[in-house]
């Protein structure tokens, strides 16, 4: 993957396409935002594990969740639930996303649940990137805040 960086926000942009591809009519949302419109999808990126794969080579881990809300027209509970479970069933047919010119497969664990109306579905994206890559996307990024710091501050 030279010349290319995948970070939280690129597999959220990822997600973001196939969601809109895949659902018509849906807003989908990376970030919370108070009175959202229905139907939507928020995204967010629980956690970023590494390990290494091999000398030089780590294997980044994303677990994103993925929470779907329906608009409260829906009459009966049967109604919506079944609306979920479809929805959870369209999700899990998903096997990659793309993103930066890659093709990104999801992993497992991919699993939903529903709790208060509202249908979560978590999904992992694994990644191998070498030491080097994140360190100098690391410095990048440090420097970047620095610069946002001294600007805020000016």
């Amino acid at each position: 993957m030279e010349n290319a960086q995948i970070l939280g926000e690129s597999i959220k942009d990822g997600l973001a396409l196939k969601l809109t591809e895949a659902f018509e009519g849906v807003t989908v949302y990376k970030e919370f935002i108070p009175n959202p419109v229905f139907p939507h999808f928020f995204i967010y990126q629980l956690t970023l594990n590494s390990r290494e794969h091999r000398q030089g080579v780590l294997r980044l881990s994303y677990l994103m969740n993925l929470r779907y809300r329906h608009a409260a027209d829906l009459k009966l509970v049967y109604d919506l639930n079944e609306r979920l479970d479809n929805t959870s069933l369209k999700l899990m047919e998903f096997d990659y996303i793309k993103t930066a010119n890659w093709l990104i497969p999801i992993r497992p664990p991919i699993y939903t649940e529903k709790t208060d109306s509202v249908l979560q579905y978590f999904c992992n994206f694994e990644l191998q990137a070498t030491k080097e890559k994140i360190e100098e996307t690391c410095i990048k990024m440090q420097s970047l805040d620095a610069n946002l710091n001294l600007k805020g501050d000016g």
